[in-house]
């Protein structure tokens, strides 16, 4: 570098910071002055030119900045000069362009994800009992056979709905079919037991599933020794004995709401649910 050349550039400086200087000069002694005036006369200062102090101090500001971006501007023609036309931002380490190819390696993984997962079926439109039925037979729920007394006969149903429903009071719950069997007497009765089945019980529960004659329902069914009216089926794993205390209807059920009288423990061991379409032991 020409000593020509340095020569002007600290005249340059020398220029641009002496400019600074005035203008702060200029700023803090403007600011002064609007301390020391009386407000009359700052009230008449503004009205002549229009601008409040805030206005002219945010002005000056506005000037320092520009400039800044001047001195900037000098700063990169002086190194486009002594680098050979290059910023100096060139000179840094850049980091490595993005590859051409990585939008496709994205819309790749993509369809790999969506073509290696299983993609659930959406029911749209009216949803039918059908389609509640089959999202239900997903479900495992389980099974219990609800025993009625209708003045000394004896009725029983197998149940997959039975809920706990709160522990003070104790309350349970069960849904009965409109046209089933056991609607009317339960109605009538306004108690009933139920027998928890266990997981080896699958046999009797298509028993009490099926349609059968009350006289029949009772043929090489083995029955627990108890006080109750209700019958009590040997084997399960637990007997709740349950008072009607509400009932509600639910589309083409009613929900009958049962606070527990007394519960018996069996013995322990897996019980009987029902998913897929079949009993399991769980």
């Amino acid at each position: 570098m020409s000593a020509e050349r340095r020569r002007k550039r600290r005249e340059e400086q020398v220029g641009e910071r002496e400019g600074r200087q005035r203008r702060d000069e200029q700023q803090v002694a403007g600011n002064a002055a609007l301390a020391e005036a009386p407000v009359e006369q700052v009230r008449r200062e503004t009205a002549d030119d229009g601008r409040s102090h805030l206005q002219r101090d945010m002005q000056g500001r506005a000037a320092v900045r520009e400039g800044d971006v001047r001195r900037q501007a000098g700063d990169e023609r002086y190194h486009r000069r002594e680098y050979g036309g290059r910023r100096s931002d060139d000179l840094r380490p850049q980091s490595p362009s993005p590859s051409p190819f990585a939008p496709v390696g994205e819309l790749l993984a993509r369809l790999a994800r969506i073509f290696t997962c299983k993609i659930p079926r959406r029911i749209d439109g009216v949803v039918s009992g059908d389609d509640l039925r089959g999202a239900m037979r997903r479900f495992p729920s389980g099974i219990c056979v609800v025993t009625v007394d209708d003045e000394g006969l004896k009725l029983g149903l197998t149940v997959g709905s039975l809920a706990s429903l709160s522990l003070e009071p104790p309350l349970v719950g069960i849904s009965i079919g409109l046209d089933s069997s056991l609607h009317g007497p339960l109605r009538r009765a306004r108690r009933f037991v139920v027998s928890v089945l266990a997981g080896e019980q699958a046999a009797l529960a298509q028993h009490f599933a099926r349609s059968v004659p009350p006289i029949a329902q009772w043929t090489r069914v083995r029955t627990r020794a108890s006080d109750l009216p209700e019958p009590l089926l040997e084997g399960a794993r637990a007997w709740l004995e349950c008072l009607v205390v509400e009932e509600y209807p639910a589309g083409d059920h009613t929900f009958f709401v049962g606070e527990l009288a007394s519960v018996e423990l069996g013995a322990e061991g897996p019980g009987l649910v029902y998913i897929e379409g079949e009993y399991r032991s769980a």
